[in-house]
């Protein structure tokens, strides 16, 4: 695909998500020692949700836009979750190396990995901050929000 000069690479999501997903599978496969699972095959969804709630590290790699069905899940399960930084406005803030641990290049994920996966302490800290999220990540909250926006603007007509 063409992307447009001058404008960074880091907002083109679907390159992202293929450098990402070769950086994994590079690690992977140099790194048994990490139990890697990564895939790009559909599991049951019991299945995925078993395997989440056993992972220390959860792994993002973007989709198509910049944020994830399966970054949100993770968040509402209160994981501890490693990926490249997020960009994006959302009514609540979701802070880079508080309640995820962010990079910046995907060469950065093997020693974040490491670092993670040694410190329980670290992974435990993210987690609480994203429990404390958990209010703000359900249906009501969202909806809630958006009818304060309308109001907000049906006031000023």
């Amino acid at each position: 695909p063409v992307w447009p000069s001058g404008l960074d690479k880091k907002h083109w999501q679907l390159g992202q998500r293929i450098k990402g997903f070769q950086t994994i599978n590079e690690i992977k496969e140099r790194r048994p020692d990490l139990n890697i699972v990564v895939s790009s095959d559909r599991i049951p969804y019991d299945e995925y949700l078993n395997l989440v709630m056993r992972t220390k590290v959860c792994l993002e790699i973007p989709g198509v836009g910049n944020l994830t069905t399966r970054f949100f899940e993770n968040l509402q399960l209160g994981r501890c979750i490693l990926g490249k930084e997020i960009y994006l406005e959302l009514p609540y803030s979701i802070i880079p190396n508080q309640h995820y641990v962010a990079i910046n290049e995907w060469e950065e994920l093997e020693e974040a990995m490491d670092k993670l996966v040694d410190d329980t302490k670290e992974r435990f800290r993210i987690m609480k901050n994203v429990r404390k999220l958990s209010p703000k990540l359900s249906y009501k909250y969202a909806f809630e929000y958006m009818m304060k926006i309308i109001n907000k603007h049906l006031t000023k007509l």
